[in-house]
C-alpha cells in the first residue's frame, strides 16, 4: 500500500512538471504582445518579471524593444547598454541601441 502510495505521488510530481514546461515560455508572451503592438503590456510584464530575476538580459531587452517601440528612445538606450554588459555579443541589443541611436539623430554613437 505504501509503495503504490509514493508511486502515486512522483507521478503527480512528474505530470506537474511536465504540465509546467508545455505552455509558451514569458519571453514568448512577451515578444507576442511586442508584435501585436501591446507595448504597455510587454513593459508591465518585464517589470514584474525582473523583480525575480533583475539581471536577465532577455527580459531587460525585451522591455527596451517595448520602450523602443513607442518611441522612448532614452529608456530603450539606457536598457540596451544594460544589456549590453550583461551579454556583449547580443546582436539583437547592438541593432535596436544602433536603431535607438539613429532615431535620436545621433548618428556617431549609432555608427
Amino acid at each position: 500500500m505504501r509503495s503504490s502510495s509514493l508511486r502515486n505521488i512522483l507521478f503527480s510530481c512528474c505530470f506537474a512538471v511536465l504540465l509546467a514546461s508545455c505552455g509558451p515560455s514569458l519571453s514568448d508572451i512577451t515578444t507576442d504582445l511586442i508584435d501585436q503592438g501591446r507595448n504597455d503590456e510587454a513593459i508591465a510584464r518585464m517589470k514584474r518579471a525582473l523583480i525575480l530575476t533583475p539581471d536577465s538580459p532577455e527580459y531587460i531587452k525585451l522591455m527596451a524593444i517595448a520602450y523602443y517601440n513607442k518611441k522612448q528612445y532614452e529608456d530603450a538606450a539606457k536598457l540596451l547598454q544594460q544589456v549590453l554588459k550583461l551579454d556583449e555579443e547580443d546582436d539583437q541589443a547592438a541593432y535596436y541601441l544602433a536603431a535607438t541611436y539613429e532615431a535620436r539623430q545621433d548618428f556617431n554613437k549609432a555608427i
